[in-house]
């Protein structure tokens, strides 16, 4: 018996030996395999060894329960050494892909690190066109330069628990041009996608409008064209539809917000009662007649295309507000209307304008590439409608204007060429402003070149721009200043991650 005892323990001793080292050894898939690959071979050899002894001792020495016994060691050391082995495949995973990321093993979760980084020196010459105009607030003459962050923005993105369900957290560091420095949140929504046509987000986000807030990161001058700042509604808090109604030639998006430049408003507890509560509606939709939206997402032709492909792109929009002293819960202005101008009483410009009453707006864009060759043209119209406060017969609008509704019109044609493939570019554009029934009210003529380190991840932009007739408003996509002639030079280094 004792012999018998001593047989089982020296069969079952290496069993155990390998169950605590397969416990204890450490978590390396090939540590893993290898243990798996030995256990089998001792396994085989230990029922080679069982077949000899029981025809040795003629099966009487081991009964079949000890044999079950030593079975199930063997089956639970395995069964271990396989879970273990499948933890050590569960594990994060990690890299760069247009972004840096960390997902899990089943893509049930990402997260995406962008970085966005804009540096630039602008150099502006001012002279004033009619001195006088402003009083005390008439601008001075002379010569201005300087660095700064047009942008410096960090992006977290991903999905959670399914790739249908995305996020965005983004913020401005810089925007000296459009915060003054402080943090600003950007585009920070969630979104959930049912189909490729049926989308929904919340959130802030920019408003489906103006092509060239899409293509920030990509355009082919160091910012966007003066005609654009007057009607663009930038970014607001609100909720869209969107999809790809074909896929990749056909999209829209369908939208309501707080009205334009909302997107840093809050609650009216946290704001003191200045809720933006009157809705805002946009639209947008693009098409691509020839080649994929995709071709589009920046605005050169970096890829080279050797065929020729285009889009076409349209928008529109309606906000009303109320900016009376009286409104509740309180006076609402985020929405100012730039450019306004030539008011009667003469040749000047009025201040920007703090609306009170419907804004409708819409634009068209065409975009084509072929061979190194891009071009672009952008048509923007609105028309404002000013709502008397209560009991008034009239009001600063009216008194500066002679008219309670006014429009105006903006258009930038453009145009680029790789004098390089995929390095150097020359480009160039001209965009006016008008305003109903006074003429040309700003032009600009922009001449650039650029060199394309990284294609958009990392360049370099050098651009002049003239505006010989005195802009309507002070501009911060190309630091013209209100009424001057301006001479305005930008160099800028992007590095986008």
């Amino acid at each position: 018996m004792r012999t018998r005892t001593r047989v089982i323990c020296a069969l079952i001793a290496p069993l155990s030996a390998n169950a605590v080292l397969a416990k204890t050894a450490p978590a390396s898939p090939g540590s893993t395999s290898a243990k798996l690959a030995a256990m089998e071979k001792q396994l085989s050899a230990l029922r080679g060894q069982v077949r000899k002894m029981k025809r040795a001792g003629g099966g009487t020495w081991l009964d079949r329960q000890r044999a079950k016994d030593i079975q199930a060691i063997v089956e639970n050391v395995m069964h271990d050494a396989r879970r273990r082995q499948q933890y050590l495949s569960n594990t994060l995973q990690a890299g760069y892909d247009n972004g840096f990321y960390i997902s899990s093993a089943n893509k049930a979760f990402e997260l995406v690190t962008n970085g966005y980084l804009q540096f630039r020196y602008t150099f502006a010459s001012d002279r004033v066109q009619n001195p006088g105009i402003y009083g005390a607030h008439v601008p001075k003459s002379g010569n201005v330069n300087g660095f700064g962050f047009r942008r410096a923005r960090l992006i977290l993105s991903g999905h959670a628990f399914t790739p249908d369900l995305t996020f965005s957290i983004s913020g401005d560091f810089g925007g000296t041009f459009s915060n003054h420095g402080n943090f600003q949140i950007l585009d920070t929504f969630m979104a959930y996608k049912f189909t490729n046509a049926i989308n929904a987000r919340v959130g802030s986000f920019i408003v489906p409008f103006s092509y060239v807030e899409y293509v920030s990161a990509g355009l082919e001058f160091p910012d966007f064209p003066i005609d654009e700042n007057p009607f663009d509604p930038v970014r607001s808090l609100g909720a869209s539809m969107f999809g790809d109604l074909v896929p990749n030639k056909v999209s829209y998006e369908v939208n309501v917000n707080d009205g334009a430049n909302a997107n840093t408003l809050g609650r009216a507890s946290d704001l003191g009662g200045a809720l933006d509560n009157r809705l805002a509606f946009y639209a947008r939709m693009q098409w691509a007649g020839a080649g994929k939206i995709a071709d589009f997402n920046d605005e050169p032709d970096l890829q080279n295309h050797q065929h020729f492909v285009w889009m076409l792109g349209a928008g529109a929009g309606y906000e009303s507000q109320n900016s009376t002293a009286s409104a509740f819960p309180s006076p609402q202005t985020s929405l100012i209307l730039a450019g306004l101008s030539n008011s009667p009483a003469g040749p000047g410009y009025a201040a920007p304008y703090t609306v009170n009453g419907g804004v409708y707006r819409a634009t068209v864009d065409f975009h084509a590439k072929y061979r190194g060759v891009a071009l672009t043209a952008t048509g923007y119209f609105q028309d404002y409608n000013d709502q008397l406060p209560s009991g008034a017969t009239t009001d600063a609008f009216r008194r500066a204007y002679g008219t309670s509704s006014l429009y105006e019109l903006g258009y930038d044609v453009g145009a680029g060429y790789f004098i390089v493939p995929h390095r150097w570019e020359v480009v160039g554009r001209f965009a006016q402003l008008l305003t109903q029934g006074r003429g040309p009210q700003a032009d600009q003529y922009e001449l650039g070149l650029n060199y394309y380190l990284y294609g958009e991840n990392a360049k370099i932009q050098a651009a002049v721009s003239y505006l010989p007739s005195g802009a309507p408003y002070t501009s911060p996509s190309v630091d013209s200043a209100i009424n001057t002639q301006d001479i305005i030079g930008q160099v800028q280094f992007q590095l986008k991650f």
